[in-house]
């Protein structure tokens, strides 16, 4: 950064925690579901618990993928990179997370169908698959055979994440729950995640913040902390690179920590 674009000062931040700043908070508990992978930080005063995280390797690019296999298995070919697009589209504009998947399910009938319409005319028929993929966050073992491994949904992550923490701070984490990415912004996804802890969870207090603005959550944090006068405690500057090199970003993230 500073060799090649020659910035004057930078920070390293975990974009969980600058998720985290985005609401204003620096203790909580991020769950960011991006393009590749779906993650869980736990992150105490602005540091990120790192042998609490958890990595879901699931993102917004496994279930377009997933709905595509689903769609086209039932006749249609849709298989350019513009179709893959429309793919894209079709899961942004119609899929949604049921609160109670098997219930959905079985009542799932041609009432609730949707209406695609391709550029040539054609018209793609979305039936339970706009229920079917974006439950895969809930239930990765829906595409293990994408090459996934077997690893738990999201709300058993957060779980065993919470319970990796201090017991003085779980109360905390389930209390804060932050949402982040686009992923997130599957209708009824906070609804079905707060269903699904309290359901693991009966006797805890589970508080989800799910900001409208999410999809950009991490660039909005960034932004904050770059403008605010905290900025100035944890960034590396030009002078520091120059003076010590790549060992500065050690060095400050331990002054950081101590600090």
């Amino acid at each position: 950064m500073f060799e090649v674009f020659n910035v004057p000062k930078m920070s390293l931040v975990n974009k969980a925690t600058l998720a985290l700043y985005s609401a204003g908070k620096t203790t909580g508990l991020v769950v960011d579901s991006g393009y590749q992978s779906t993650q869980v930080v736990p992150i105490y005063e602005g540091f990120p618990l790192s042998h609490a995280m958890r990595n879901i390797p699931v993102g917004g690019w496994h279930l377009t993928q997933f709905l595509k296999q689903m769609i086209n298995g039932r006749g249609y070919s849709l298989t350019t990179v513009k179709d893959c697009g429309r793919i894209k589209h079709i899961k942004e504009t119609f899929c949604y997370n049921a609160v109670d998947f098997e219930k959905e399910m079985a009542n799932f009938g041609r009432d609730k169908e949707q209406r695609y319409t391709l550029p040539d005319g054609m018209i793609v028929n979305i039936n339970n698959e706009a229920i079917r993929c974006p439950e895969v966050l809930f239930d990765p073992s829906l595409i293990t055979d994408a090459g996934v491994p077997a690893v738990g949904g999201v709300h058993s992550q957060i779980r065993a994440s919470i319970g990796d923490c201090n017991v003085n701070l779980r109360h905390v984490m389930y209390d804060n729950i932050l949402l982040a990415g686009g992923n997130t912004l599957f209708r009824g996804f906070p609804e079905r995640l707060k269903a699904m802890i309290d359901g693991d969870s009966p006797n805890t207090e589970v508080g989800i913040d799910a900001p409208p603005e999410r999809k950009y959550s991490t660039w909005i944090g960034g932004s904050a902390l770059a403008s605010s006068s905290y900025f100035n405690r944890v960034c590396i500057e030009r002078a520091d690179y120059d003076e010590q090199g790549s060992k500065i970003v050690q060095l400050r993230n331990i002054r950081n920590i101590q600090e």
